[in-house]
């Protein structure tokens, strides 16, 4: 029994320990960028923000950086800015159904809130924009660079089994 325990306890720790040494390693492949944090990957592998420097010139790391601060800035804005428009425009939707009268200073509130919850996710549309612009195109600099050959391969995949093509 403690034969077996330790020979478990010896096997995961080469699991965990090779894992380790591959997200260091120089990863081959496509990059792109996934999830609300912007997390770059590199051939489906997650690299990590001390790595970034191994994949990009430092242009278009200076660009990738800021572009990323941009689109997450102008994500919380315009997160922030939905709340008041959300609010503003289901009380006037509200208003408008149950025909209630229009003159009333709850809905003059609502009105309000709804055009500066509209400013504000304007604003953060315009900041969110142009930093995914210049993510894109720091990533489209790096897959340019590479020279590889699509295929098809069957295997696992991120839904189950099948076809997946590479490209």
């Amino acid at each position: 029994m403690k034969k077996a325990l330790i020979l478990i306890v010896c096997l995961m720790g080469m699991a965990l320990t090779s894992k380790a040494q591959n997200s260091t390693a120089f990863q081959p492949g496509p990059m792109s960028v996934i999830g609300w944090d912007n997390q770059m990957t590199v051939g489906g592998a997650i690299i990590e923000k001390e790595l970034w420097d191994r994949y990009l010139s430092p242009a278009d790391l200076k660009d990738f950086k800021s572009g990323r601060t941009l689109n997450t800035v102008g994500g919380v804005i315009t997160m922030i800015g939905s709340w008041p428009m959300g609010y503003g425009l289901g009380y006037m939707l509200g208003t408008a159904i149950a025909g209630n009268s229009r003159n009333t200073t709850q809905y003059q509130t609502a009105k309000n809130m709804f055009f500066i919850g509209t400013g504000i996710v304007a604003v953060g549309l315009a900041l969110g924009i142009p930093g995914s612009v210049k993510m894109k195109r720091a990533i489209k600099n790096y897959n340019m660079s590479l020279t590889y050959q699509p295929e098809l391969q069957f295997g696992t995949t991120e839904n189950g089994i099948g076809l997946a093509y590479k490209f």
